[in-house]
């Protein structure tokens, strides 16, 4: 992953506790909550029906939403998105633990190799084959993993990664602000844009802000707010990302 190249000192009033705990209960649970399992946005609930044909083959590939993967955890780790660069060791270790379980073992080979060819993969390449999606088997297995003790173990893992990742973004936004003399409430609102931006919108979303909190010498949270409503549409909690930017 490629990070943002900005100078970060911790110079805020904020820690990295605090802004871990904004990103738990404010941007994390308070949208992204999931119960156990695995996931597949806009896919496991856009057929009345059903997610498979009599083949066991997955059908209405073309209803995964916008570029989102497969998903597990109650943060809803998005393993399309996430099992690169920061993410390597938390996807890794989640797929070791796995191979150690009665589901994987229950796999053939080839249902295996599926699995972790189709895990990486982001909705984008998933919905244009249903060759690249889990068959029914093979979702039914690492979804059953999921809702066991060990698997719940795992996704909790994986929560627990995207925390630290995501929280030290967060607080690398709090700190540009702070060093741009705003204040607490200006330096908390900074880290809950930069946490939602990375948490859902990925990198390229979180550096734009960053880079602009830096170049136009953002430091009241009213000027967050304006950048918000300037880049985005009120469509969810920070909103769609607008074509202009699309390029950044």
């Amino acid at each position: 992953m490629t990070t943002n190249s900005i100078n970060t000192a911790q110079v805020s009033g904020l820690v990295l506790y605090q802004v871990s705990a904004i990103f738990l209960y404010a941007v994390g649970l308070g949208s992204e909550a999931s119960k156990p399992g695995l996931g597949l946005a806009g896919w496991e609930t856009a057929s009345g029906d059903g997610q498979f044909n009599s083949n066991g083959v997955p059908i209405h590939p073309d209803q995964i939403k916008e570029n989102s993967g497969y998903t597990a955890g109650n943060l809803q780790w998005d393993f399309g998105q996430r099992h690169n660069g920061d993410w390597a060791a938390g996807y890794q270790a989640f797929i070791n633990t796995f191979s150690l379980s009665p589901e994987w073992n229950a796999l053939t080979a080839d249902q295996q190799n599926q699995i972790l060819t189709s895990l990486p993969m982001n909705g984008d390449t998933l919905k244009t084959s249903a060759a690249n999606m889990l068959n029914q088997v093979e979702f039914d297995e690492l979804d059953a993993f999921l809702k066991t003790p060990l698997g719940i173990d795992a996704a909790a893992d994986l929560d627990q990664t995207n925390i630290l990742v995501t929280s030290a973004k967060g607080l690398d936004s709090a700190n540009i602000v702070a060093a741009n003399g705003g204040d607490e409430a200006a330096q908390t609102m900074a880290a809950v844009v930069g946490l939602k931006l990375f948490n859902q919108g990925g990198i390229k979303a979180y550096n734009a802000f960053e880079q602009d909190l830096q170049d136009q010498t953002i430091k009241t949270a009213d000027d967050i707010q304006t950048w918000v409503s300037d880049n985005y549409t009120p469509k969810s909690a920070i909103g769609t990302w607008n074509q202009q930017r699309a390029g950044r």
